[in-house]
């Protein structure tokens, strides 16, 4: 391949669409799959006795773990039962 070739095809639309998809991938996919993965990480190791905090502000110590939901103790005999999507975050207990 010579000089004149590689300029044509650097300067084709092929080229430039490759380039595209290249930069979307490593810019936007790969760090958002990377994100997700840590989140699922994140939810299956909660366990029950953690103090968490949800995406409403609520802040409570988990009692019970099931399928999709996670019963919280937030009041001396108050549990609410919430969708664990919305767990954000655990709190560090003194």
């Amino acid at each position: 391949m010579n000089l004149e070739q590689l300029f044509e095809f650097l300067s084709s639309p092929l080229f430039f669409a490759l380039a595209m998809l290249i930069l979307v991938y490593i810019g936007l996919i790969h760090p958002y799959r990377k994100k997700m993965k840590e989140r699922e990480k994140f939810l299956k190791e909660l366990k029950v006795g953690q103090l968490v905090v949800t995406s409403g502000g609520i802040i409570g110590e988990i009692t019970k773990i099931e399928e999709g939901f996670v019963w919280l103790q937030i009041a001396p005999d108050v549990e609410v039962l919430v969708v664990i999507d919305h767990i954000i975050g655990v709190c560090k207990q003194n």
